[in-house]
C-alpha cells in the first residue's frame, strides 16, 4: 500500500470516529465554474483564426478591451 493510499485509509477512519458525514462532490456544479470565463471566451473568440510570427507580435496585438 502506498503512503497516500494509507493516508486515504487513515482519512475515512478519522472521519468515522468524529462522525464527518463526507458529501460527493458534484460532477458538475454551476457555482463552482470558473469566474474568469466572461473574460477568456471573448479573448478566445477574438483570436480564432489569427495567426502570430512570434510571442511578441501576438503581446502587441492585445485588442483594445484588454488595455481599457
Amino acid at each position: 500500500m502506498t503512503t497516500l493510499a494509507k493516508k486515504g485509509v487513515e482519512d475515512k477512519k478519522t472521519n468515522c470516529e468524529l462522525d464527518i458525514e463526507v458529501l460527493p462532490h458534484p460532477p458538475y456544479s454551476p457555482d463552482l465554474a470558473p469566474t474568469d470565463f466572461h473574460l477568456f471566451h471573448p479573448l478566445q473568440d477574438n483570436l480564432r483564426g489569427k495567426m502570430f510570427d512570434d510571442r511578441k507580435h501576438l503581446e502587441t496585438s492585445k485588442p483594445t478591451w484588454m488595455t481599457s
